[in-house]
């Protein structure tokens, strides 16, 4: 059983807004892991009245060591959650530098998706809608979240020798990709208002000139969420 943690680790919910009361629902079955101090949470309705939402999202989702990607159809076809947020947190999951765990909230054709070779939640990717006790869906959720969060508190020596050496591969950055679509993985995203176009371009190419995948990106507007 996990102890109560010395410090917590912060997790991030990347969804879309549609599915806001499954979210909520999520929330409250992490319950224990945020009552014993094990875990954070940050989600874009805690942003503060007249900071810039862009800059608080990725300020998150820069720093958090687990980021759950609530999978939907309204969420893949949200171009800030599917071509912004996901690929940042797929970058980061791809060096090691955070946990990214994929939860099929509703039925939707996710596969050939950046994630799909991700273990993705519930148990065998069934969509939380589609369980006859939601609760239990959520559950299996909670467990897998909590399982997962130990993992990543167990000192690496301590894991059995086959587990240290998945570790040690799941940890390997992915091979740098010269496309530049959003289905890719990219060192870098650049994403810049449209008067700062001029200035964007040329950073990209300075970027690439120096052999950094870089995706250059114009920001949505928030309500495409």
């Amino acid at each position: 059983m996990m102890q109560e943690a010395s410090q917590s680790i912060e997790l991030f919910y990347s969804y879309s807004h549609s599915d806001e009361r499954l979210r909520k629902r999520l929330e409250t079955h992490l319950s224990a892991l945020r009552q014993q101090g094990v875990i954070t949470e940050w989600h874009d309705r805690k942003i503060v009245a007249g900071t810039d939402w862009k800059q608080s999202i990725n300020a998150h989702l820069m720093t958090a060591t687990v980021i759950l990607l609530l999978i939907s159809p309204d969420f893949l076809a949200s171009d800030y959650c599917y071509g912004v947020e996901m690929q940042r947190a797929l970058a980061r999951h791809e060096t090691g530098a955070a946990c990214v765990i994929p939860v099929i909230l509703r039925p939707v054709d996710w596969q050939g998706t950046p994630f799909a070779h991700l273990q993705c939640v519930p148990t065998d990717a069934k969509p939380v809608t589609t369980w006859t006790n939601r609760d239990k869906a959520f559950r299996d959720v909670a467990a897998a979240i909590r399982t997962a969060i130990e993992r990543l508190q167990t000192p690496l020596s301590l894991l059995p020798a086959g587990q240290q050496s998945a570790s040690t591969q799941s940890s390997a950055p992915a091979p740098v990709q010269p496309q530049n679509t959003l289905s890719d993985y990219h060192s870098c995203v650049l994403s810049y208002a449209t008067e700062d176009q001029a200035f964007a371009e040329k950073l990209h190419a300075d970027l690439r000139s120096k052999g950094i995948s870089c995706l250059l990106y114009t920001s949505p507007s928030p309500r495409d969420r």
